[in-house]
């Protein structure tokens, strides 16, 4: 398995502000600015674009949002999340909410299971809307499962450690987690866990 992290350099800590082509992918391209350098930019999107088979740091919330939106748009059968509450941070802002509505618009499966179930007024109008292929799930119990992640089509996924939502209003708070555009083994063990999870998980009324 090949292991490549995104290099380290003052010209990729730099950050300016990029326009994502967005239109491209389905979403209106003047939506939201992803606060990256061009560097890390053109590293995420060669990724995905050949299937690459390397890890890529997420360090930001910026990034851990363009990573999400990159792999949201690859989804041709399913997208599956762990995660803690559909928080604003990550999936509940609009970006990430009108890429995710564009894949069920395809009929794309959508799985979602929260350890502490979810508030999001934007989650629970989306899954009324798309309730065939929008499926929302609360955690029943307590897991040895730390991590929370996305897993897209069976090969595609970002990892993350968890962390508290209080952790995000600080001024330094740095995102621990890593993305991979093409793992198999690592798909399908995310994908083995996630159905053990759902084992364990009560649908969202």
């Amino acid at each position: 398995m090949v292991r490549r992290y995104c290099p380290k350099s003052k010209t990729l800590n730099s950050i300016s502000l990029i326009k994502s082509d967005m239109e491209k992918e389905g979403v209106n391209k003047d939506s939201f600015e992803f606060k990256i350098s061009p560097e890390y930019r053109k590293l995420v999107e060669d990724a995905d674009k050949f299937n690459q088979d390397f890890f890529i740091d997420n360090s930001t919330i910026d990034h851990a949002k363009f990573l999400t939106f990159r792999l949201i748009n690859r989804a041709k059968k399913f997208i599956k999340i762990f995660t803690g509450d559909l928080s604003e941070v990550y999936y509940n802002n609009g970006v990430i909410l009108e890429a995710l509505e564009e894949r069920l618009k395809k009929n794309i499966n959508v799985e979602i299971i929260t350890r502490n179930g979810i508030k999001s007024k934007e989650f629970i109008e989306l899954q009324k809307k798309y309730k065939n292929n929008l499926n929302i799930y609360n955690l029943k119990y307590k897991t040895d499962v730390q991590n929370h992640f996305l897993l897209v089509d069976h090969v595609s996924f970002r990892i993350e450690s968890p962390h508290s939502k209080k952790d995000t209003t600080i001024s330094n708070f740095s995102v621990d987690a890593k993305v991979n555009f093409y793992n198999e083994e690592i798909g399908g063990f995310l994908r083995r866990i996630f159905d053990e999870l759902l084992t364990s998980s009560i649908p969202q009324n």
